[in-house]
């Protein structure tokens, strides 16, 4: 698959254009961002599409994930924190999946919508956007050393809106290793016993504090683990 990134100022010309544009995120089933918009990234990818046969789209967004970072696994960090690779494919090879996830629906159309899932918008814009939401997931979460290396993504989209989202506003976050230790003790744990969102939120937060106190990264996934699962 060769995939495509947005130019710089025809990427800044749509979002200061997303108003004057908006019949084409309501109506528009074809592409309609001129070709020469676009430039080819450097390598090619194999190709694959995305799964769009529920009914309720976000019954879609696990598949999805293992889907894009699966096989865009090789983009460096750097690249994929790029907002004109995730808006040209957004307004390119998966404009169709955009409508289907995202739809703009004429009644509420709102620019900062379209600014958060089809560009990047101001708050978490990584987390956000339609597509590049699906690869940092994974890249997050996955996991080599399980069975099912996306066990852990599993486990944290079965509540995205009440942990996913306020998990990965936190600093620790941004760190792989922090973010799978603690989200495999804590699923460990609730083969025990359910943690309710409070519970989750709680857990985090001592992590935060913890994290002003001691470099968390210095402890052993083990020594991690035992502070977490005493508390």
């Amino acid at each position: 698959m060769q995939i495509y990134f947005l130019k710089e100022e025809v990427l800044n010309q749509l979002k200061a254009d997303i108003k004057k544009n908006m019949t084409n995120y309501e109506n528009s089933k074809k592409l309609w961002v001129e070709e020469n918009s676009f430039i080819k990234f450097s390598k090619i990818f194999l190709d694959f599409k995305l799964d769009m046969s529920e009914k309720k789209p976000s019954d879609t967004d696990v598949r999805n994930i293992i889907l894009v970072y699966s096989n865009l696994k090789e983009l460096k960090d750097n690249q994929a924190l790029d907002e004109r690779l995730w808006a040209g494919l957004c307004h390119n090879q998966f404009w169709e999946y955009l409508r289907y996830r995202w739809p703009v629906e004429k009644d509420d159309s709102n620019p900062r919508f379209i600014e958060q899932h089809y560009f990047f918008g101001d708050d978490h814009p990584i987390f956000f956007n339609g597509l590049s939401r699906l690869w940092w997931i994974g890249r997050l979460t996955y996991d080599e050393n399980l069975k099912d290396p996306f066990e852990l993504t599993k486990y944290l989209c079965q509540d995205w809106n009440g942990r996913g989202y306020p998990l990965f506003s936190v600093n620790f976050s941004n760190n792989k290793e922090l973010i799978r230790t603690f989200l495999k003790t804590l699923m460990e744990f609730e083969k025990k016993r359910k943690l309710s969102r409070q519970d989750f939120e709680k857990v985090k937060k001592i992590m935060v504090l913890w994290g002003g106190k001691i470099i968390l990264d210095s402890l052993s996934e083990e020594e991690l683990s035992s502070k977490i699962k005493n508390n």
